[in-house]
Parts: structure tokens; sequence; C-alpha cells
């Protein structure tokens, strides 16, 4: 079982955070953010890019779109070994340095316009744990993204998306099932 994630806020943060490349925004930091694919179809639920893109890493398909990674071609991005360290995080920085240190090799992926970025383990925590944000908590999670691409302290908006993500039944069961892919569960 996946620890209840309530380092939304940090983990999100980091998702948001890099992998540059000439079509998405950020730097080559250790974190892969919400792409802007430009005229690429958009989910209007929750104002993320739609799309497949394969996975040049393992032959497989892999899905990058509104609802995180699918496809067999994305996982396991996590060792087993790391989800018993995140189990016993207590903070951001625990749970940063657990994902972070994993060893499992990451995949290329390359979604809808953007230019290629890799996903590891910590990327892949985010993205599936975003995705289930973005479902439960649409209109929190568009303003909270927004405001985090446009290199915002984003205090308030992080508030209010935790608040409505603690107050919501659906983004538990979405981000145990989602993120547990991450480590082949």
């Amino acid at each position: 079982m996946i620890k209840r994630a309530t380092l939304l806020g940090a983990i999100m943060a980091l998702s948001l955070a890099g992998c540059g490349g000439g079509g998405g925004r950020g730097s080559d930091d250790a974190g892969i953010m919400l792409m802007d694919s430009g005229s690429t179809a958009t989910d209007s639920s929750t104002g993320t890019d739609s799309g497949t893109t394969t996975d040049s890493g393992s032959g497989g398909t892999c899905d990058v779109g509104a609802t995180g990674l699918t496809g067999a071609g994305c996982f396991p991005r996590c060792a087993m070994a790391t989800l018993t360290a995140v189990n016993a995080c207590a903070d951001t920085t625990c749970l940063q340095t657990a994902l972070g240190a994993d060893t499992t090799p990451g995949i290329m992926v390359t979604p809808p316009g953007s230019a290629a970025v890799e996903v590891k383990c910590l990327q892949c925590y985010a993205l599936q744990q975003n995705s289930c944000a973005a479902e439960s908590c649409p209109t929190e999670f568009s303003t909270w993204a927004t405001c985090s691409q446009g290199g915002g302290a984003c205090t308030a908006e992080n508030t209010a998306l935790n608040t409505c993500i603690s107050a919501s039944s659906t983004f538990q069961p979405c981000a145990q099932s989602r993120i547990g892919m991450c480590f082949g569960a």
C-alpha cells in the first residue's frame, strides 16, 4: 500500500519544475512539467494535453495524457524497495530523496507537441499523482498549475488544492492505483 499523499504540493511543484528541452517550460531539473502542446487536443475537464507517444526505451506503447502514464511500456519506473523508503517518509525532503535515489532506468517519452523527456521514478510518481489531482479537483488543479507554471509562489492556490484533495473521496483511491503502477503494483 502506498502512503497517503499528504505531501502533494511539494511533489506536484517538483513535477512542474523541469525537464527542459525545446517544447516545454522549465529547466533540466529532476521533475517533469505539465506540457503545453500548443495545438494538440486538450482534455477540457483537466486542462491537460491528451495523446499517445511511443516509449523508445522498452519498445512498448506508453500513453501520456490526462490520466497520467498508461501502457506496458511505461511501467515499472520504481523499485519495490523505493516503496518501502517512501512509506517511511514523514516530509517532502525524505520523499523526494527516496524517489530520486531509485535506480530503475528511465524511459524517454514525447508528450504531444513537446520535446522528449526522461521519466524516472520521481517523475512517474508526480505525473500519476497530478493526474488524480486534476481529475478530483479540476478547477483547483488548473488554477494551481497555471500559477506554478508562471513561477509564482502559489501559496493560496496550493492551499486550495490541498483542501480540495483532502475533502475528495476520489483522489486517494485514484492515487493509490496510479502511483502503484510506477512500482509495478
